[in-house]
């Protein structure tokens, strides 16, 4: 994550870096600085993102977008998407030009607008995993009131001036180290960090969870490594016209997950079906990208997967593939990992008619 920081987020950052300092040295009012976190900050934020539950990741006061690429390198490397909120238009025009010029634009969304008004009346704004909170020190208390509840069971909560800003936040500061819903500390590195982990029930790694994670990954790895052995300029090749493709496979296996994570959210969807021409590569790099995102679809779905309990896990939910409810175990196992091998034997079966099978791959 830290050691191949991309080139356009690396001269972004540098680029903020200096126009934070030049603000502090020019005597520009507190309200027009960027007033960023320092690096240091900016990796420990990212860390702690990293390692956070499944669920939905939030910032509140985006400024030009400093912390937000540090957590951009930790959503890039487990899949996840960060929703980011600004209502200074000038910051927001900053804010949009760094996430443009940094190549994150993919995967951050800016949303223009006070925070408090989006999470309090958007009722889809919820299981949040990861929040940094760095706005002005006046709204810190609401801030918490409306996120610590939307917090998944491990979900953190991040709040950014703990130690500069004490005396100001005092009042948020005893609330947040005094309530039973969260865990918290204060850490002393940048300007200090305030840390809240939520407390619920346990996210818990049954021997069954745990089978069931080590079973979508080595289901995915697999399916890659036959993926990846297509011969170049055979990405689109089918054995006939109306079977699906090498290309059309790995965006079907991405479909199917995707199916899979709504399916266990809103309980009711109809199936999905594969067929020719999902996709069409025109180049093989277009191709290693569709299987990078394959790849960042499996991580997704072992998160999920890795979230569930027990009880989840035998959850009845309704599959019109099956016509009746069958348990959520059943739709991960038998709708996606067993589908997923099947699949993955289709693509087996096409190296062997082009003889080009993956190595070390005897199926």
């Amino acid at each position: 994550m830290f050691h191949n920081i991309p080139s356009p987020i690396a001269d972004r950052m540098r680029r903020l870096e200096e126009l934070d300092i030049a603000d502090r040295i020019d005597g520009s009012s507190r309200k027009l600085r960027l007033r960023q976190v320092p690096p240091e900050t900016g990796q420990f934020l990212a860390l702690l993102a990293a390692s956070a539950p499944a669920g939905n990741w939030i910032e509140i006061g985006t400024s030009a977008g400093y912390s937000t690429l540090w957590l951009s390198l930790a959503a890039r490397a487990v899949g996840c998407r960060i929703v980011t909120y600004e209502i200074d238009p000038d910051k927001v025009e900053l804010a949009t030009e760094t996430f443009r010029v940094a190549g994150v634009d993919d995967i951050v969304e800016l949303v223009v607008g006070d925070a408090r008004d989006h999470l309090d009346k958007c009722h889809n704004v919820a299981d949040v995993a990861f929040c940094f909170l760095d706005a002005e020190k006046e709204i810190y208390q609401q801030c918490y009131d409306i996120v610590v509840p939307r917090l998944v069971s491990g979900g953190l909560l991040v709040a950014d001036n703990a130690i500069s800003h004490r005396s100001t936040l005092q009042p948020m500061l005893d609330r947040a180290l005094d309530d039973d819903r969260v865990d918290a500390l204060i850490v002393p590195i940048g300007s200090g960090e305030l840390v809240c982990r939520r407390i619920g029930r346990h996210i818990i790694t049954s021997s069954e969870t745990h089978r069931l994670v080590e079973l979508s990954a080595a289901v995915r790895d697999s399916s890659l490594k036959r993926l990846r052995a297509v011969p170049e300029g055979r990405e689109n090749w089918r054995p006939t016209p109306d079977a699906m493709s090498f290309a059309d496979l790995a965006q079907h296996l991405i479909d199917a997950d995707n199916w899979l994570l709504k399916m266990l959210e809103v309980k009711n969807l109809k199936p999905i079906v594969g067929r020719a021409g999902l996709i069409e590569i025109k180049t093989r790099e277009e191709y290693l990208n569709l299987l990078e995102e394959l790849a960042q679809s499996g991580v997704r779905r072992e998160q999920t997967i890795r979230a569930m309990t027990d009880k989840d896990l035998a959850e009845m939910i309704y599959d019109a593939r099956f016509g009746r409810e069958v348990s959520a175990w059943w739709i991960v196992v038998r709708g996606n990992l067993d589908h997923e091998t099947h699949h993955r034997g289709q693509v087996a079966a096409y190296l062997r008619m082009l003889g080009a099978v993956a190595s070390g791959d005897s199926a």
